[in-house]
């Protein structure tokens, strides 16, 4: 694994081998530490569709090699010191950026346990969990198990509160190898993770969630190395996820730094144009995503000069009426997002 730099029919063997000893995660081999950043890669969407997390029990070989990844999330962990909405995570002792979408996720990590505390981006809101979501007891290993009630809110920027509790309960069903395109991991632990709350606000809106997670991690590799993610929302498929994270970066210094940018109008019932303001001229990519993580549309200015600038966002044009996040970037930095709403 290339740990030190910078879906398809999937095959599932079960290894004739003999079975090795089960691999173990800990607080030393598992939390992340300050300025490590994880290079993700996303599954296309016919792989995702015909995926299939394949057999639990020891000593499996769980073959990916057949999926196609593209470009993905890339991840980071900092200090929460003058994070976004830090102040509102007293208990988290590390933050994690992910550039898709600019998301902050803030978790307490211990020798003991690993929890998050809430998630937060500038212009969307931020979660807070009053009773945290307990992902792991340290030390976790095959057939070890975890059950954990939580509860937070979610405050929106315009004030409105939506109250989260549910249960989360996982288990560690299976160990062995992960063969993905370009690497083989000999040492993994699979997670299944399976998570149901209800989100409720104070009129009386309602919607229960169903969220079933398989996580493979690897010892001394400090990030889930393959994520399948699958949502259901009242009864109904919204979401589903494959990611890889077989790679860590060393020696990340800092956030990458927001520009001034702006969508309007918004809400848009037509043309929608985005303003921002370069201090660097090189190519800059706008994208338009689902709130459920479907990009939607592309486009690029490749010969930008610094200063203001002025572009439609053509995207807008053809999509139904909705919420979406727009995003601006610039040499694989996200530079900044918007949530942007059409209406008919």
């Amino acid at each position: 694994m290339k740990k030190q730099t910078l879906f398809a029919a999937i095959l599932f063997v079960t290894s004739s081998i003999a079975l090795g000893q089960a691999p173990v995660i800990t607080g030393s081999n598992f939390l992340p530490t300050l300025h490590e950043s994880f290079p993700g890669k996303t599954a296309d969407s016919l792989s995702i569709a015909t995926f299939s997390p394949g057999m639990p029990g020891p000593a499996q070989v769980w073959d990916l090699s057949g999926v196609n990844f593209g470009a993905g999330d890339i991840v980071t962990t900092y200090d929460t010191i003058g994070k976004p909405f830090s102040p509102e995570f007293p208990t988290a002792n590390s933050a994690q950026h992910h550039t898709v979408f600019n998301f902050w996720y803030y978790y307490d990590g211990t020798s003991s346990y690993y929890d998050w505390v809430g998630t937060a981006t500038q212009g969307y809101g931020y979660l807070s969990y009053s009773d945290p979501v307990r992902y792991m007891n340290f030390p976790f290993t095959y057939q070890d198990s975890i059950s954990d009630t939580f509860e937070g809110i979610f405050m929106e920027p315009i004030g409105v509160g939506i109250r989260k509790n549910g249960v989360l309960s996982g288990y560690a069903d299976g160990y062995g190898t992960l063969i993905v395109p370009n690497d083989t991991i000999q040492n993994t632990l699979r997670v299944h993770y399976q998570e149901t709350y209800l989100d409720s606000n104070a009129l009386g809106d309602t919607n229960n969630v169903y969220i079933e997670t398989y996580m493979w991690l690897e010892p001394g590799f400090h990030y889930p190395v393959l994520i399948f993610r699958t949502q259901y929302d009242g009864g109904t498929l919204t979401g589903q996820s494959l990611l890889l994270f077989n790679e860590m970066i060393l020696g990340i210094g800092s956030a990458p730094q927001p520009i001034p940018f702006s969508v309007f109008p918004n809400p848009t019932r037509g043309t929608t144009f985005v303003d921002f303001t370069l201090n660097n001229p090189a190519p800059v990519q706008l994208e338009v995503w689902s709130l459920t993580g479907k990009k939607l549309g592309e486009q690029s200015l490749q010969h930008p000069a610094s200063g203001s600038q002025r572009l439609p966002l053509d995207a807008m044009e053809t999509l139904p009426k909705g919420s979406y996040i727009v995003l601006v970037k610039q040499e694989g930095d996200l530079l900044g997002h918007k949530v942007v709403v059409k209406v008919e």
